[in-house]
């Protein structure tokens, strides 16, 4: 099998992943641009990457590249991707794909023109909770989905700033940055989606920002789905419980949580609820548990590559309405 040659674009931290997942699968990092040259420099020795450059198009033109993990950050999405795909590269795009539905609707437009393919970041749902809550769903342990309510949690520091930096200006400021996280969760568990209300409220005083928390409700084809974003916690975390019919499953996509509960009322039948959480222990223990949660996402980009369907792109255009949708009321 013949090593894909990847490129990557922003040489910030979420870079770092995407080198690291890129390498775990086998593909060879070759070259780094960024409009920062010195950042660029630092990050290409700091990653052992043989070329940097300054700008895409001086990468684009001079390095043969199989894909391009764009990095940059989501409000410059739409212009470095059209010119990934007018270079017939296939691009591997940080979430959200861009920040507007005509944005990636001409992202995706043109990528089909030329005939590469797109896939964005979604690695929360490759962590091994995830793994393991998706495959009950699908096997239907809890039955068919009712509703699924996702609960983000963000630390509140980064409200109470004296600045947001880079994250002022995106839609929805600092929900804009983890929003889609929520979104690509509860689709991936009840389909595409349709927003039915939204509502900001604050709970902390002072900071840069107009609201902390973020109450939205959403029909999907298989089910309900309620998200919530609340800056005023410590720590970062999501947790995401699914009701079935039959029972209902708690997990927590970020750490190591994982509970089916039964609808009867008897005690002892939850008192295997935590069976999942034990099977998980074993998979680790015996190393069938995944690693890397980004080497999984971008490994499962790579079969999408050795695929001729495009029908993952209605999802990703879904995944951006409902972004725009849910920030249009941010004001």
């Amino acid at each position: 099998m013949v090593r894909l040659r990847v490129g990557i674009v922003g040489g910030g931290f979420a870079a770092g992943h995407h080198v690291k997942g890129w390498r775990a699968n086998k593909a060879k990092v070759v070259a780094v641009s960024d409009i920062a040259v010195e950042r660029a420099r630092v990050f290409a020795e700091s990653h052992g990457i043989p070329r940097y450059f300054s700008s895409l198009e001086e990468m684009l033109k001079d390095v043969e590249l199989d894909v391009v993990s764009i990095c940059t950050p989501p409000q410059t999405h739409r212009e470095v991707a059209v010119k990934v795909a007018q270079a017939n590269a296939n691009m591997f795009v940080e979430k959200p794909l861009a920040t507007s539905y005509s944005d990636a609707a001409e992202i995706l437009n043109v990528a089909r023109s030329k005939g590469v393919k797109v896939g964005v970041v979604s690695n929360y749902l490759y962590t091994p909770v995830s793994i393991k809550a998706r495959r009950l769903v699908r096997e239907g342990v809890i039955g068919p989905v009712c509703r699924v309510d996702i609960a983000v949690y963000a630390p509140r520091e980064v409200v109470l700033a004296r600045s947001g930096g880079w994250l002022e200006s995106l839609p929805g400021h600092v929900f804009g940055e983890v929003l889609p996280h929520a979104i690509y969760i509860l689709q991936d568990i009840i389909g595409k989606l349709d927003v039915v209300s939204v509502d900001f409220s604050r709970l902390s005083e002072g900071g840069w920002t107009l609201y902390d928390e973020l109450y939205a409700v959403l029909r999907g084809e298989r089910g309900v789905g309620r998200l919530t974003i609340s800056y005023n916690a410590r720590r970062f975390d999501i947790y995401v419980y699914v009701e079935g019919e039959k029972g209902s499953l708690i997990y927590n996509p970020v750490g190591k949580i994982i509970s089916r509960l039964s609808t009867s009322w008897r005690w002892a039948s939850n008192l295997l609820s935590l069976k999942p959480y034990l099977e998980l222990g074993f998979d680790h223990i015996f190393n069938r548990a995944p690693r890397d949660p980004f080497a999984e996402n971008i490994g499962d980009f790579i079969r999408l590559l050795e695929r001729r369907d495009d029908d993952h792109l209605d999802m990703l255009l879904n995944q951006v309405r409902v972004y725009e949708e849910i920030l249009r009321e941010y004001r």
